[in-house]
C-alpha cells in the first residue's frame, strides 16, 4: 500500500463545506486528485468558514473539538494508544508561542 499524498485529505475536505480552496485564476483541477506540486503552484490561498474560525479561537472549544476527532473519527480510546496529556503538551506548546492578541481570546 502507498501512503496518502499529503494533500489529498487538503484538497478532498472541500466536499465538507467548512474548508475552501481559491485557486489561481483558470487553475482548478479539471478531475481527481491533484498532486502536491498542482496545489502548491496553483492554489491561491485555503480558508475555512467564519463560524468554525470563531470556535476555534476559544481555549476550551478547540479542546473539545480536537477531543472528539481523536476519540470518534480517528477511533482512539484511553485503552489505545490515545494520551491526551500528549495532546495538552502540543497544544500548551503551540499557545505559549502565539502573539498576546491570540493568547487573550484563548484566556
Amino acid at each position: 500500500d502507498k501512503p496518502t499524498p499529503i494533500a489529498t485529505p487538503y484538497f478532498h475536505l472541500q466536499g465538507d463545506g467548512f474548508w475552501h480552496l481559491t485557486w489561481k485564476s483558470g487553475k482548478e483541477p479539471s478531475e481527481g486528485s491533484p498532486s502536491f506540486r498542482y496545489i502548491c503552484d496553483n492554489c491561491a490561498q485555503t480558508s475555512v468558514d467564519d463560524d468554525l474560525w470563531t470556535l476555534l479561537e476559544h481555549r476550551v472549544m478547540r479542546h473539545r473539538l480536537r477531543d472528539y476527532i481523536i476519540t470518534h473519527k480517528l477511533g482512539c480510546t484511553t485503552e489505545k494508544s490515545y494520551d491526551i496529556e500528549h495532546f495538552n503538551d502540543i497544544s500548551i506548546a503551540a499557545e505559549s508561542s502565539q502573539t498576546d492578541v491570540s493568547m487573550d481570546l484563548a484566556a
